[in-house]
């Protein structure tokens, strides 16, 4: 199925992105839709980023690679979120790029407090908002009780100890001649886990 696999022992997960081969995300995008693909590889295609997505990243980065959750992750307290159609808008513009006093000019007709005073108000959950390895504090306990939990499985814990983790490889899908890429969470000397 797969000719001249590759093992990539030095790429950083920076690395393995940045390679221009299809991995299996594309893979699947590219049978779903294959327009979302091309649109995807144009840089034209906003993929929604979701809590699970970002709870699973920041997961899998504190059992597999403490040193980069360290590096990447930042924890936030939580923060009061919008709940009015004008606060929402002010965060909206906000994360935009306008600086608090024009967000709140062009988000309420007659604002009763100044940019600034908003800004305070939501800056944890538009701290949030604009993702870039942000958690929130709820967050991080969900981790911590997941790992303790982990901790707990003496079989997954050795299987996490003995694996090697976050390894690349690329191939050739020999049918097609496109190349592919994997990244495998853990590889362990009897079993590959993905």
């Amino acid at each position: 199925m797969f000719v001249n696999i590759k093992r990539h022992d030095n790429w950083t997960q920076k690395d393995y992105f940045a390679y221009k081969a299809l991995s299996n995300s594309d893979l699947k995008m590219m049978q779903d839709d294959p327009f979302l693909l091309k649109l995807s590889k144009e840089g034209k295609l906003n993929r929604p980023v979701n809590d699970a997505m970002i709870l699973g990243s920041a997961f899998d980065d504190f059992v597999l690679s403490p040193h980069l959750f360290e590096k990447n992750w930042q924890v936030v307290e939580d923060g009061e979120a919008p709940t009015t159609d004008n606060q929402r808008k002010f965060v909206e513009l906000i994360l935009a790029g306008l600086d608090p006093d024009e967000a709140i000019a062009e988000a309420y007709k007659k604002p009763t407090m100044s940019g600034t005073a908003m800004y305070e108000m939501f800056k944890n959950f538009i701290s949030l908002s604009a993702g870039g390895g942000k958690i929130s504090r709820t967050m991080m306990t969900t981790i911590e009780t997941m790992f303790h939990n982990l901790q707990e499985h003496e079989v997954a814990m050795r299987l996490i100890a003995d694996s090697e983790h976050q390894v690349c490889f690329t191939g050739i899908h020999e049918e097609t001649g496109v190349e592919v890429k994997g990244m495998l969470d853990m590889l362990h000397p009897d079993l590959e886990l993905d």
